[in-house]
């Protein structure tokens, strides 16, 4: 007896290995963050990571949507970001250039990956094996 089950497929692996690197990098940054700057927050966005992480690699049924998920916050965090220094700009205050651009970069990166999801990565339905019972006597 088969049962369906729902998986992620990644038509295009590039994209793939590029998400994992990013989150693997992100998650990195974000421990660093924590342990050696005292930064205990930066252990919200390593865990929204990390989830990711482990969906994306499993090529879960809900890979797709939180790939979606983390790229919508990585857009909404970093253009909050990116409009607060540009204010700060307007204003007349210091902004450090690198910052703005840093913050523009992970503006793009949200966008690209969130398109290139909805474009490349689908939820198919599945085929398994199943256990054979044997047929009522």
């Amino acid at each position: 007896m088969a049962s369906i089950e729902e998986k992620t497929v990644f038509k295009n692996q590039t994209f793939q290995t590029l998400v994992v690197a990013a989150l693997g990098i992100l998650m990195a940054v974000n421990l660093f963050n924590a342990i050696f700057a005292l930064s205990y927050i930066s252990l919200l966005p390593f865990a929204v990571q990390a989830t990711v992480l482990v969906l994306v690699l499993t090529k879960d049924k809900y890979a797709k949507s939180s790939i979606n998920i983390w790229s919508i916050l990585l857009m909404v965090g970093s253009g909050f970001s990116l409009l607060g220094k540009i204010i700060y700009l307007t204003i007349g205050d210091n902004v450090e250039l690198s910052s703005l651009f840093l913050q523009a970069i992970f503006l793009s990166i949200g966008i690209a990956v969130y398109y290139y999801n909805m474009e490349t990565t689908e939820v198919v339905s599945m085929p398994t094996k199943g256990t054979n019972r044997p047929p009522p006597p």
